[in-house]
């Protein structure tokens, strides 16, 4: 299986845990217009910027996102 990143889910993660973008900048020293930027999709963190959210909230880096999962079979005709 291939797994492909559909959307970043920052601020519903962040809602789960009564936090807001603040306490993230707070916790991290990251800007908040980045964290905008990540919660909007206009960029896509690194997996560095990821793991260190998810440290600070809390939880799996993974759960910062919506996955597709897509059948190697597919991922060949579509390529790399």
């Amino acid at each position: 299986m291939k797994y492909v990143v559909v959307r970043c889910r920052l601020d519903e993660v962040l809602e789960e845990f009564e936090l807001e973008r603040r306490h993230i900048t707070e916790r991290t020293g990251l800007d908040r217009k980045r964290l905008s930027r990540y919660a909007t999709n206009v960029e896509v963190m690194s997996l560095e910027v990821a793991v260190t959210i998810a440290e600070a909230i809390g939880v799996d880096p993974r759960q910062l996102y919506e996955w597709k999962t897509i059948p190697i079979t597919e991922t060949w005709r579509e390529g790399p």
